[in-house]
């Protein structure tokens, strides 16, 4: 789950980095990064919470951005890190889902 944070990790970097660098030099138009930075962090802390269901939503979320961007530059800032963040919180998830399910299997037969 932490290597699922560094794709989501560094898109966070560089749009704070866009948005503070713009509004600090006089452009509140760079609002509209930090917007961005809301919302790829937001689905960040659900996927940490709940790592199935958040990978899912970092899936679909890339896979509706990616719609929208033409440009190489856009999609590896934008589109690629949730898509990969989102595949390995989905494994993560369905591998403590797997596990659990495995526990639960075992400490149902010794039961007395």
């Amino acid at each position: 789950m932490i290597a699922a944070l560094v794709p989501l990790g560094l898109q966070a970097a560089v749009l704070a980095l866009f948005g503070l660098g713009e509004m600090l030099s006089g452009d509140l138009s760079g609002a509209g990064h930090l917007i961005s930075l809301v919302a790829a962090v937001l689905p960040a802390f659900l996927a940490w919470k709940r790592p199935l269901e958040g990978g899912i939503a970092l899936v679909v979320m890339g896979l509706a951005a990616a719609a929208g961007y033409r440009d190489l530059a856009a999609t590896g800032i934008t589109v690629a890190p949730q898509l990969v963040s989102g595949l390995l919180f989905f494994i993560a998830g369905v591998g403590a889902r797997r596990n659990r399910h495995a526990d639960d299997g075992r400490e149902g037969g010794s039961r007395v």
